[in-house]
């Protein structure tokens, strides 16, 4: 017989040795004290002219989320979608997470979407990151998803047209744009974000964290461990 309550108390006391009094004080804003670590160190920035359209649906975010709905309305014959993405490719965590011998540790006949739809068995039971994130390519490339995607661009405001029924989403009050410039709007009647706890990408408040030298390792856009490697 298990004791629930002895058990709630030990889970409750592993917490609370994580807990810190300073909260989200103890991370730094990397925009604010490291903006040249924000820079995708993947994939060259391609420019383009600002983009205005409508689509029936659009994906904030191009990780597993974004993949498996845009494959899902797809499979339904429904193709006004949009993935707008910061990152220069699809693949969410697993575009940023290229550390070395970075694994999943779900098992890949679970974690991995769309197995079936796409043709791919996985090679090992817990898949490597670039296994994990050509999967998230070939998904994209299956069901055409990357014609309809925008790369290096950024939502930072969303607004409701009540008279048109739609969403507006876009940069300040023009519209979607990239990183550097202004743009018209994308209109759309459905919107699906990714699920993250934290959207921001900081950092551990820990001595000397100023005078770290040599090139940060990326951990998602929500997390920058600096490593010199």
């Amino acid at each position: 017989m298990i004791d629930r309550d002895a058990l709630l108390e030990k889970y409750r006391a592993e917490r609370d040795k994580r807990l810190r009094p300073e909260g989200n004080a103890q991370y730094v804003r990397v925009a604010t004290h490291f903006p040249h670590m924000l820079a995708d160190p993947y994939t060259p920035r391609t420019e383009r002219a600002p983009v205005t359209d409508h689509v029936r649906f659009a994906m904030v975010g191009g990780g597993f989320a974004g993949l498996c709905t845009g494959a899902r309305l797809a499979q339904a014959g429904i193709t006004e979608v949009r993935i707008i993405e910061a990152g220069g490719d699809v693949g969410g965590t697993w575009y940023w997470n290229r550390y070395p011998g970075a694994q999943c540790d779900t098992a890949s006949i679970i974690y991995m979407p769309l197995l079936e739809e796409t043709g791919h068995v996985p090679t090992e039971k817990y898949a490597h990151a670039p296994e994990i994130l050509a999967q998230a390519r070939k998904i994209a490339t299956t069901f055409n998803l990357y014609e309809k995607a925008l790369f290096h661009t950024e939502v930072e405001r969303l607004t409701w047209d009540e008279a048109r029924q739609v969403w507006l989403m876009g940069r300040g009050a023009a519209g979607l744009a990239d990183r550097d410039g202004p743009g018209g709007p994308v209109h759309r009647r459905f919107r699906r974000h990714r699920h993250r706890a934290l959207e921001r990408a900081q950092t551990s408040r820990h001595p000397g964290h100023r005078d770290v030298q040599g090139p940060p390792v990326p951990h998602q856009p929500v997390g920058l461990w600096l490593h010199r490697w």
